[in-house]
């Protein structure tokens, strides 16, 4: 079984909007969650305490618990994406152009987003043989957002993705909160680090995920394992 798990990275000033997906079987779930207990022992980090990329200061519930200095936030940055190759996990990415969809809301952005990943997930797994798999994508700001995404994403579901159905997918995209499932969090850590490459023109923690990259079998990432929305937005700091 494949779990896809997706967030996205907050850039509202910025001009495309981010997505990230990891895409883990059971036993990179199991080495995945041994490597954060670890990371979490090396800085100190409660068990419980969400681990974010945008975000110094770590809390537990409402409790704030600690701050990382600066330093010690990008150290956390690489540890965590370092995981991912570790685990034999496959990165998934989007880049939305968010100047070809005028008035949309950031939720828009997101699940719209999502169905991309979606169809290049299904496309995943049936490279794999046509495993089945699960998709797990990090809960919205409100509930009447997560109401409406719920709806959209069963829409997606049943009908389909961009581009194929999604037969190898078991289940409706399930939203879930990102502080009771840790691999969300290292979604949300892929996501920052493609965020920092295309809108920031830094790559030092994407050429960290680069190799765990999905490619097709020439090694093309576009439109593989990194998806442009649409297909003609231009391709900023890319490759």
């Amino acid at each position: 079984m494949n779990f896809l798990f997706i967030d996205e990275s907050k850039s509202n000033s910025k001009r495309f909007f981010i997505t990230g997906g990891v895409c883990i079987d059971e036993i990179g779930l199991q080495a995945i969650s041994k490597t954060l207990a670890s990371v979490r022992q090396t800085y100190s980090i409660p068990m419980n305490c969400e681990l974010r990329w945008a975000t110094r200061r770590l809390f537990l519930g409402s409790t704030h618990v600690k701050t990382l200095d600066e330093i010690e936030h990008d150290d956390l940055r690489c540890d965590i994406l370092r995981s991912v190759q570790e685990s034999n996990a496959t990165v998934f990415g989007g880049v939305l152009d968010k100047e070809n969809y005028n008035n949309w809301s950031d939720a828009q952005y997101y699940l719209h987003s999502i169905e991309v990943m979606c169809t290049k997930y299904q496309y995943f797994l049936q490279d794999k043989g046509g495993e089945l798999g699960v998709v797990i994508a990090d809960h919205l700001d409100s509930n009447a957002e997560n109401r409406k995404a719920r709806i959209a994403l069963a829409r997606i579901y049943r009908e389909g993705g961009m581009w194929a159905t999604l037969d190898n997918v078991i289940l409706n995209p399930i939203l879930y909160h990102s502080d009771q499932i840790p691999a969300l969090q290292i979604a949300d850590f892929i996501a920052g680090a493609l965020n920092f490459k295309i809108n920031r023109a830094k790559d030092q923690f994407y050429r960290i995920i680069e190799p765990s990259i999905r490619r097709s079998p020439s090694g093309q990432i576009e439109g593989y394992g990194i998806s442009f929305i649409p297909t003609t937005c231009p391709r900023s700091n890319w490759p």
